[in-house]
């Protein structure tokens, strides 16, 4: 068996991460949690919470992101 690149078989696979991707994020769409998520005003209240709680540049640098940090008070 001759051993090729995995650039050269990548176009002949059947799916691609992308693929996996978009299938998942319409997937998460149709979920409750999903339809939850798209109810909230995410961008807006991490806005408010960045302005409010992230004024100093002090300590470490927060794990998530200020929308992140909402959506996890919502889960």
């Amino acid at each position: 068996m001759k051993i090729q690149k995995i650039s050269d078989i990548t176009p002949t696979l059947p799916f691609t991460e992308f693929d996996f991707l978009q299938s998942y994020r319409e997937s998460f769409a149709q979920s409750e949690l999903g339809r939850i998520h798209s109810q909230l005003p995410l961008k807006e209240l991490a806005a408010e919470y960045t302005n409010l709680s992230h004024k100093s540049k002090r300590g470490n640098k927060p794990l998530f992101s200020g929308e992140g940090e909402i959506a996890l008070t919502q889960v």
